[in-house]
């Protein structure tokens, strides 16, 4: 019986997207604010706006081969197949090129320091054709089967990079990052085996809730941060 509404937001970029013109972009509302970012082959977009009125607050850019100047930590790469682990990617048309061919990453936290913390990448499903072995197949995935068995699976890629900003001026915060919610995540089950889709995250009362499947231990655990 509630009454909803429609409105539309069109970014600078919404006019660009047809079959012929690459381009991915996503969206996400913290605290009355919507956070906005966008990729083409020749530029990185990132908009801030009033989620109630659609008012441009700020905007970043970097064209292809520019440096992006607003971030806080290099170009990570994880889950590729002809790297395996963690890598540096130096070059912005290395992480549009991840975009555009994958889907576009927009992650907006809120710091302890109350600043606003946005991870900006791509992230990609890189399909593995089934077959007959044992043992992990590749990093980040690992899929132990006994000898015979008939297995298919999939793994990840992602890139990204992280920048800070004021959270009452939306500026760009130069400096070192606290770790954020991910980075938490990720040293709490660096030991702990958790199968691919077997972990969630949501909020409670102000506190993440984490939950996953330990492999090892045949448990469904919870934990908060």
């Amino acid at each position: 019986g509630k009454k909803v509404g429609f409105r539309k937001i069109t970014h600078n970029n919404a006019q660009s997207m047809d079959a012929e013109h690459a381009y991915v972009d996503n969206s996400m509302l913290l605290d009355g604010k919507l956070y906005f970012v966008s990729a083409e082959d020749n530029r990185l977009n990132v908009q801030i706006r009033d989620f109630n009125s659609g008012k441009l607050l700020h905007e970043y850019s970097a064209g292809r081969d520019d440096s992006i100047t607003f971030k806080n930590t290099p170009i990570i790469q994880e889950g590729s197949f002809y790297h395996p682990g963690a890598r540096e990617l130096g070059k912005t048309r290395q992480l549009l090129r991840k975009m555009v061919s994958g889907n576009a990453v927009l992650l907006a936290t809120r710091e302890d320091s109350g600043r606003v913390s946005l991870t900006i990448g791509a992230w990609q499903m890189m399909q593995r054709s089934g077959g007959f072995g044992a043992g992990p197949m590749m990093p980040g995935a690992p899929v132990f089967m006994s000898p015979g068995v008939y297995f298919r699976s999939s793994n990840v890629r992602s890139s990204r990079f992280k920048m800070q900003l004021d959270s009452a001026t939306l500026q760009y915060v130069p400096g070192d990052i606290s770790a954020d919610i991910g980075d938490r995540i990720e040293q709490y089950t660096d030991k702990i085996s958790i199968p691919p889709q077997g972990e969630n995250l949501f909020t409670n009362d102000g506190k993440y809730i984490y939950a996953f499947y330990n492999r090892d231990e045949h448990k469904i655990m919870l934990t908060s941060f």
